[in-house]
């Protein structure tokens, strides 16, 4: 677990900026991600892998977890449904990525309690953005290319 700063650890309530936590194993798309998230005003709290990001989401409490399907270990759908199961984080907001944005992706994301989904590649702006609008609820959560979900 990792951030730009020291670690956050003020409880949901008690922070005035929005907690995001990373959970991407590309060590480049990680640090794009997060320097497009703290530029555009998030706290930003980032994991390589899975266990590392269950960990960090029970003990920070994240606003919304931005969540790689494709990792060693446990999948983004496992991690996605531990989070669900979680006491801290089952009403926290996870937004799936995928390189391969397929129905069944889709499909799959949805049962395992997913809010959002984003086909990879995407620009860090994009990113930023539609992490804004899903804190917002300014944005539909699943944003596909047509003719997918």
């Amino acid at each position: 677990m990792n951030s730009l700063d020291a670690p956050v650890t003020a409880a949901r309530a008690d922070r005035t900026t929005s907690l995001v936590l990373v959970i991407e194993d590309e060590p480049d798309l990680l640090a794009m991600f997060q320097r497009a998230l703290v530029r555009s005003g998030f706290d930003v709290v980032i994991a390589t892998n899975g266990r590392e990001g269950l960990a960090a989401a029970a003990e920070l409490r994240p606003d919304l977890v931005v969540l790689d399907i494709v990792m060693p270990g446990e999948s983004g759908f496992r991690v996605c449904q531990q989070l669900r199961r979680g006491e801290a984080t089952s009403s926290t907001p996870v937004l799936l990525l995928s390189a391969a944005p397929t129905e069944t992706n889709v499909a799959q994301g949805r049962q395992a309690g997913a809010t959002g989904f984003l086909a990879k590649p995407l620009s860090p702006a994009m990113l930023a953005e539609h992490v804004r609008g899903m804190l917002d609820n300014t944005v539909h959560p699943f944003s596909l290319p047509s003719g997918i979900g």
